[in-house]
């Protein structure tokens, strides 16, 4: 999925990436993905599009002082106005259909010819060959 939507958006793509640095500065990232012969390393230029393994974040468990301190923190909301940029949605929803199943509704017995009509409507159908 990750390789398809790159491309659609025309932007640069890594897929089972591990460990993704941020090089301040110069509008890229250095990502290092796991693969069957070893570890790659790669530069993708910004945007770019990462798929990545579930080892990338190993989330740490707060103690209990932590989780009451942050109780009392106060929140900030920031709106998009006030980061002073325009966020212009880069895709646009055309349609959303939902998968459809049709069934038959055909009801066989044990009988030798209904056990003929059942191999002749999966032939039909292309089930078995």
């Amino acid at each position: 999925m990750g390789p398809a939507l790159a491309e659609k958006l025309g932007i640069s793509c890594a897929g089972y990436v591990n460990q993704v640095n941020w090089v301040a500065g110069e509008e890229r990232i250095i990502v290092r993905r796991k693969l069957e012969e070893g570890m790659e390393v790669l530069s993708l230029p910004l945007p770019a599009l990462i798929t990545v393994l579930p080892d990338l974040n190993t989330p740490r468990i707060p103690s209990l002082k932590q989780v009451l301190g942050a109780a009392k923190k106060p929140v900030a909301n920031i709106s998009p106005a006030d980061l002073g940029e325009s966020f212009a949605p880069r895709l646009q929803t055309t349609g959303v259909q939902a998968a459809t199943m049709e069934r038959r509704r055909l009801k066989f017995t044990s009988e030798a010819a209904d056990i003929r009509k059942i191999v002749a409507a999966l032939l039909k159908e292309g089930v078995i060959a």
